[in-house]
């Protein structure tokens, strides 16, 4: 098990590819038989099928809307060190969770067909990317950009339902978990390669892991080019998951959800004849109120303690 685990987020260097089923597929381009293709293939599909599958599931799950709750059952007030928590863990997710962003990098590092000549795959036969004959467009659509996009959504996918979880959590030992648990499907593809590296699914995929990890390539003279795209697609993750966050966060400061979850609740009535209103103090983690009276009513979601 510590071997299986050992290859998780093992991020490539310059030159080399991501150690995961897709890179797999991407090397199923020098092959000896059909069975082996379509061995490769298949595995691979499975990987993403499985990844796929339980992020839309985690979504689904996540979404359904209880009676008297909140868009996506946000919480309707959250304390300073649950956001900053909250803000922490948005950004280690777009960090490690960086299929999306391999797969732009491979995209933009093998866009051009002169590229794959170096690319140095260990293949004898006919098919081998050396050979000039097997430089055409369709074999880059299907060798380097269909399994990068398979890479890039479900890594989209998972960081999605990372975010909906994140916002969700009440507590920071509940955001820890759920993170935790969305980290363990978004390394389902690098768990598979580890298996089929070690021999547990058989000779062929076994061979085929061996050369990703063996791979080696120039990465060309424009390879600054490429890293600055990277650059501004890391930094547009953050800004879209960041500013998403911020519009939650004053969300449950201006009485935003308070408003979503009880409709019919009286929030202009004063407290205590002050200016303080019950919008401004449901959800607060404070009684005011004995039951059947002011905010601890049924309109009001019998606002003792949230």
């Amino acid at each position: 098990m510590k071997q299986l685990l050992a290859g998780l987020k093992n991020v490539p260097g310059k030159g080399e590819l991501d150690q995961d089923v897709f890179s797999m597929i991407m090397m199923s381009i020098s092959w000896n038989s059909w069975i082996e293709w379509i061995l490769v293939w298949v595995y691979g599909i499975f990987a993403y099928g499985l990844q796929m599958t339980l992020g839309i599931l985690v979504i689904m799950d996540q979404m359904e809307s209880e009676f008297g709750g909140t868009a996506v059952g946000i919480p309707i007030r959250g304390t300073a060190s649950l956001k900053i928590a909250k803000t922490l863990a948005i950004v280690l997710s777009v960090l490690t969770q960086t299929d999306f962003l391999m797969s732009l990098r491979n995209i933009l590092i093998l866009w051009k067909r002169d590229s794959w000549k170096n690319l140095k795959y260990d293949a004898t036969q006919n098919t081998n990317t050396n050979n000039n004959n097997i430089n055409k467009n369709y074999l880059w659509w299907i060798y380097i950009f269909f399994p990068n996009i398979l890479r890039g959504t479900q890594g989209l996918l998972i960081l999605s339902a990372s975010f909906v979880l994140i916002m969700q959590s009440e507590t920071t030992v509940d955001l820890l978990k759920d993170y935790s648990a969305l980290f363990v499907i978004s390394e389902v593809d690098n768990l598979l390669f580890n298996v089929a590296g070690m021999g547990y699914v058989g000779s062929i995929l076994s061979g085929k892991a061996d050369k990703v990890k063996d791979l080696k390539f120039e990465e060309g003279k424009k390879v600054e080019k490429h890293w600055k795209w990277l650059t501004s697609a890391l930094f547009l993750l953050f800004a879209i998951f960041i500013g998403a966050w911020i519009y939650v966060a004053v969300g449950q400061g201006d009485g935003r959800y308070v408003k979503q979850a009880y409709p019919i609740c009286n929030f202009t009535e004063k407290f205590n004849n002050t200016d303080v209103t019950f919008l401004d103090i449901i959800g607060d983690n404070k009684c005011q109120f004995s039951k059947e009276e002011g905010t601890n009513v049924l309109e009001c979601g019998w606002d003792e303690t949230v």
